[in-house]
């Protein structure tokens, strides 16, 4: 038993050098042998929010030079009884009016798709990509939602 216990409490000295790239809420975590929450130490965390978001293509993040959006985490839900839809799309300049693509809920789908979002009354669907969703470089953030059942949306990443 004595060898179990000193064995679990090795397992943090036995970072790999790797681990040292790794960052938790920007404070390096290899030390502790951390491994979750992954994010490049040249990243910069962003957050934007939308609300009652209707049917017209709404910037939520610019576009920043020579970098790209990460999304890792949505979450949203109408303002209403009812659900509503939407999107989340990039282009080339504010409110992704030229070079319009889907970003979500899944590219490359035609601009006209929508995911749906939860009723007022109902929890906030809160979506977490392991895989962070990937906005092409210098590409705005842009959502997108309909005209009878507005939405509220936040979106979270990092920019790299």
């Amino acid at each position: 038993m004595k060898k179990l216990i000193v064995a679990l409490l090795m397992i943090p000295m036995l970072a790999s050098a790797a681990d040292s790239t790794r960052i938790c809420d920007g404070t390096n975590c290899a030390a502790i042998g951390l491994t979750a929450g992954l994010v490049p130490q040249t990243a910069t965390r962003f957050s934007c929010g939308l609300a009652a978001l209707a049917a017209s293509l709404t910037t939520c993040a610019a576009a920043v030079a020579g970098k790209s959006y990460y999304i890792t985490d949505i979450v949203v839900g109408t303002t209403t009884g009812t659900a509503g839809t939407y999107a989340i799309q990039t282009g080339t300049d504010a409110n992704c009016a030229t070079g319009t693509a889907v970003v979500f809920p899944a590219a490359p789908a035609a601009t006209s798709a929508r995911f749906a979002a939860p009723i007022v009354s109902s929890p906030s669907t809160v979506i977490s990509f392991t895989t962070p969703i990937v906005v092409p470089a210098s590409g705005y953030i842009c959502v997108i939602g309909v005209a009878t059942n507005t939405i509220n949306i936040n979106i979270h990443g990092f920019i790299n």
